[in-house]
């Protein structure tokens, strides 16, 4: 039974633990190991905040205007958003673009 870790060679064609070559790369270990989870949370976290605000907190406000044509209302201002973010949010790319570099 082997018990040391895998390891992924360093060079292309050179096999691992190869003596005189570069040190080899542990399976497992690193940044990205650490990093998926985080980002893991991270859209779920976003997901959460947009979600509850398109699916909960907008349909009760619109319910709150006119009750009788609740769903038409909300189909009106869902479908007007859709628009708004279809034709702009490319244009705010392209002028971010011709602007230089973005800004986080």
């Amino acid at each position: 039974m082997n018990t040391t870790p895998e390891t992924v060679p360093t060079a292309p064609g050179e096999p691992a633990g190869e003596p005189g070559g570069a040190a080899a790369v542990p399976l497992g270990k690193g940044p990205l190991l650490r990093l998926m989870p985080m980002l893991t949370v991270a859209n779920a976290a976003m997901y959460m905040v947009y979600m509850g605000i398109g699916a909960v907190l907008l349909p009760l406000q619109v319910e709150q205007v006119d009750p009788a044509d609740k769903v038409a209302n909300f189909g009106l201002v869902a479908g007007v958003a859709a628009i708004f973010a279809t034709v702009f949010n490319p244009l705010a790319g392209v002028l971010s673009d011709r602007s230089g570099r973005r800004n986080p």
